[in-house]
């Protein structure tokens, strides 16, 4: 009898186990972000008067969401663009007042985010966080003199930024119906660069920013 009731305590538990349902989602869809970005050696507020600072960027891509019930796994893949532009006067210079250098950083972006997500009929709140690897493939930029001349930035300035950058990104998002909205931070672990050495500056240090995005699910497919 003890047998017997052994293995139907064994059964019982092989069935509840294996007999337990997931509710899975796999969607697919494109992404448009807004990046407000700061850096923390070269920041509007440490500047000495007449100087400036001003950054925005943006980025564009896709997306695949991987969900188990409340757990979701979301890498991404964008191409990513920064526009950075610092003016400072140029006191001890005798030929110009005034200089202003804009570098634009054109890079791609692995985010890699894992977390939770819970729905409310067609809404879903997500809360999310991970690495975000990025490779710098190309830096440009102009010099901008007043009075009346502007150059490209040298090469030798723009070869001492680093290929590839790593940063943490975490934050919340929500989902209504097809449409992603996001508010997530992502600091940087990386230096963007080693040395920076116009207008006096020694470099630019880690980036940091705060990014806004929406996204479309093009394919959506739910078990």
């Amino acid at each position: 009898m003890k047998r017997v009731l052994l293995l139907l305590l064994v059964f019982a538990s092989s069935t509840a186990v294996f007999g337990q349902t997931y509710d899975t989602e796999v969607d697919v869809g494109v992404r448009l972000k807004y990046n407000i970005t700061s850096y923390s050696k070269f920041k509007q507020s440490d500047l000495p008067d007449g100087y400036d600072l001003k950054t925005f960027g943006y980025a564009v891509g896709g997306f695949l969401q991987m969900r188990v019930n409340h757990f979701y796994f979301q890498p991404e893949l964008t191409y990513s663009y920064i526009q950075t532009t610092i003016a400072a006067p140029l006191e001890n210079d005798p030929n110009y007042d005034h200089g202003e250098i804009e570098l634009r950083f054109n890079s791609f972006q692995l985010p890699l985010l894992v977390g939770y997500r819970t729905s409310f009929d067609n809404v879903a709140l997500r809360f999310g966080a991970g690495p975000v690897f990025t490779y710098l493939f190309d830096t440009n930029g102009v010099l901008d003199y007043t009075p009346g001349a502007q150059v490209d930035v040298p090469e030798d300035l723009l070869t001492d930024f680093n290929d590839f950058t790593l940063s943490a990104r975490f934050g919340l998002g929500l989902d209504f119906g097809a449409f992603l909205f996001d508010v997530m931070y992502e600091k940087g672990f990386s230096r963007l660069n080693e040395e920076f050495t116009i207008f006096g500056g020694e470099d630019l240090g880690k980036e940091s920013s705060w990014v806004f995005g929406v996204g479309f699910k093009l394919i959506r497919h739910h078990q």
